[in-house]
Parts: structure tokens; C-alpha cells; sequence
């Protein structure tokens, strides 16, 4: 129930071909299912890990589009049947105020742009679901706040630099990261076997009926780049 830091995307990526797996504990359980680990290497500067997920993964790292559409789109922006897309990650039009969640006697309605102290303890040790009433539209929890949250997606600078993207705020950072929850401020992009203490993820799975992905909520969140656009 506390978001877990320190994974660079590879790891992510091996979490999700143990759940397609099943969870089975043989090896090859760690090796394939949404990415091959076989792809994983560097050519120079450029990695060569398979860009996107198998067709038939159950479970896989969300592209930035579908982590976009899971934090920020609601189908009823502007009222019933009216979709549309929310500036912030907390169903908002404005920047959430980060801070300790009320349950350590906070007012924050997220869990960055505060330090440890004695009287609110430490943000790496508040657990996740800690601000309940902040919320995406599908109502999924600490879009913003805990750890930023690796995707699948590529960012390609020079025609031949390739990151992976990140998004979101984390703890640990200062109030002006919040605009890290921005559709339109921001993001952040990182070599995948680069970790860090605000680098985390979710996990996006296929719903048999309808037909359509859903960024799950699974509590394993873990980061912000170095580099930030």
C-alpha cells in the first residue's frame, strides 16, 4: 500500500509478463508474455527493447495515451454525453495544492510539495488511496502525487535518441512540480533502464466487454525524469 520507487521501466515491463504468466514463479513466467526481455540492450545510445507490447499481453505498461485517457478525459466534461479532457490529473481546471493528506492532519490534496517533519512524518511512507476525495474522472486514485508514472510511448529527439515517457508529479518535489499535472505543461522522458526514487507505474489490462483499455490502479508507482519538456 505504498507506492514503490526505484524501477526503471524494464523492471515494469517484467512485472507485467509475471502477470500475464499468471504470477507463476518459473522463470521463463519473467521473460516474455508483454515484452520480450530478449529485446532489452543498447545499440550506443539507442535502446533496442521492443517498442510496444505484444498484441495478446493481458497486462501491459499504458501508452501515454491510454494514461492520458485514463487521468484526464471524461466522457461528461460538459455534461451529459459531452466529453472532453480536464486541464489536471484530479478532475480539476486548476493545479492540485500538494501536501500531507488529511488523515496526518493535512490539508494537500496530493502527495508532493512537502518535506518530512515530525508533525506530518514522511511522504514515501503515505499510503496509497490517501486522498480519497481526488480522483480521475474514472475515478482512479494518485494520478497526482506519489510517484510519476512510466508508459509505453517513445519520444525521439535527432531521429535517433529514444526515451520512454513519464508523467505526472511525485513526491518529494516542490509545489511548482504539480504543473507536472498539466495535460498541456508538461512531461518527463528517461532511458528505460534508468530507476529513481519518484519513478513508478501502472498497469493497463483489456476488458472483456466492451472491448476497451482501462489504466488500472495498481499501487506501483515510481518516478520523474532528469530530463522534463
Amino acid at each position: 500500500m505504498r507506492a514503490v520507487s526505484q524501477i526503471d521501466w524494464r523492471m515494469a515491463a517484467i512485472y507485467t509478463n509475471w502477470l500475464h504468466n499468471d504470477k507463476r514463479t518459473d522463470r521463463a513466467a519473467f521473460l516474455d508474455g508483454a515484452y520480450n526481455v530478449a529485446t532489452f540492450g543498447y545499440v550506443g545510445d539507442a535502446f533496442t527493447d521492443q517498442v510496444a507490447h505484444h498484441p495478446g499481453a493481458r497486462y501491459w505498461i499504458p501508452t501515454w495515451d491510454e494514461w492520458i485517457k485514463a487521468a484526464h478525459f471524461d466522457p461528461n466534461r460538459s455534461g451529459p454525453s459531452q466529453p472532453g479532457f480536464w486541464p489536471y490529473s484530479t478532475t480539476s481546471d486548476t493545479v492540485a495544492f500538494g501536501g500531507p493528506p488529511a488523515s496526518r492532519g493535512g490539508v494537500g490534496q496530493a502527495n508532493f510539495g512537502w518535506e518530512a517533519s515530525a508533525q506530518f512524518g514522511s511522504p514515501y511512507t503515505v499510503p496509497l488511496g490517501a486522498y480519497p476525495t481526488v480522483q480521475s474522472p474514472w475515478g482512479l486514485l494518485d494520478t497526482a502525487g506519489g510517484t510519476a508514472e512510466w508508459t509505453e510511448t517513445l519520444f525521439t529527439t535527432s531521429g535517433f535518441d529514444r526515451y520512454r515517457i513519464i508523467d505526472g508529479s511525485a513526491y518529494g518535489t516542490t509545489q511548482f512540480f504539480g504543473l507536472a499535472d498539466s495535460l498541456r505543461r508538461a512531461f518527463a522522458d528517461e532511458y528505460p533502464s534508468i530507476s529513481g526514487i519518484d519513478y513508478g507505474f501502472r498497469i493497463a489490462s483489456s476488458v472483456p466487454s466492451p472491448s476497451v483499455t482501462l489504466a488500472l490502479a495498481f499501487s506501483i508507482t515510481l518516478g520523474c525524469s532528469r530530463r522534463r519538456r
